[in-house]
Order: C-alpha cells, then structure tokens, then sequence
C-alpha cells in the first residue's frame, strides 16, 4: 500500500486536527506519508495556522506500532517558517536494513534537511525540511522508490510528484 496525498496546507488562522490510521497485516509493506506545506510561498502567499494537529497512526496486526504527531503553530514574535515539512514511514519484513541506502538517497535529493530513522527491525522513518512543493515530491518518490524498486515505473499523480 502506497499513501501519499497531495500537501496539506492549513489556511490562515484556522485550527485544525487531522488522523490518521492505517492498518496492515504483518508481512505486508506500507509507505505512507505526506506533506506539510505553509502555502504557495513561491507567490508570496504563507498561510500560518493558528494550530494544526495531525496524527498518522500505523497499526501492523492491530497492534500499534508507530504513532507519529505534527504540530504546527502561528509564530507569535516574527515571521512565518515557510519550509515544506515531509513525513514518511515505511514498513515492511526487514524494512531496516534499507537504512543506509534509503540514507544515501534522502541526503542525494534533500542534504542535510533529510533524516531518516529505523524505529524497528521493520519501519524506517523520515522527516525533512525543503523549499517547495515540488522538492518535496521529489523526495518521496526518490525514498519510495529506492525502498521499492518496483516502484520505479509506477505511475504518480501528475499534481505534485511528476516524473
């Protein structure tokens, strides 16, 4: 299962709370993630939230694994952050020993604003820090795709994670 939905962008002084649960069989994989982006910064537009709550659960045999919380708020003294926030967790048999390479690439597309974790013998996880919309598509494509090769000629959503 692939989940990757197109950026979440909070308008402008709203408060938000977001879940999500998703639930696999052990021994299936799961790449699930998303995009948190302040706007069309390019266009000058920033959209702070007063407060965005978002959860992604991962429950593998109905036990939770992994709970993974975002929190974005409205800067009180100063500007707006305008980086595009990227969160991804893979899972599946064995999904930790890709960290090193799934490392290589993250860093190759991202440099130093990509980390990438092993949480288990079997979820990798990433957050990142870039500068649009369109480099954070091409960050998780690249991290999906080097975790699932098969991957490579799948055909994405042509808003956002052209290729």
């Amino acid at each position: 299962m692939v989940l990757l939905p197109h950026a979440l962008v909070p308008l402008r002084r709203s408060r938000s709370e977001v879940t999500t649960e998703v639930h696999v069989e052990r021994g299936a994989w799961a790449a699930v993630g998303g995009v948190l982006s302040p706007g069309r910064v390019a266009t000058g537009e920033v959209w702070a939230p007063d407060r965005l709550d978002s959860t992604t659960d991962l429950l593998v045999d109905g036990k939770l694994v992994v709970r993974d919380p975002v929190r974005a708020e409205r800067h009180r003294a100063g500007s707006a952050g305008t980086g595009h926030l990227v969160s991804l967790l893979l899972t599946g048999p064995g999904d930790g020993a890709l960290l090193a390479g799934v490392r290589e690439v993250a860093a190759a597309v991202a440099g130093d604003a990509a980390g990438v974790s092993a949480l288990d013998d079997d979820v990798l996880a990433l957050r990142a820090v870039v500068g649009s919309q369109s480099a954070a598509a091409a960050l998780l494509r690249a991290v999906v795709t080097a975790a699932r090769p098969e991957l490579a000629g799948w055909s994405w959503s042509r808003i956002g994670f052209g290729g």
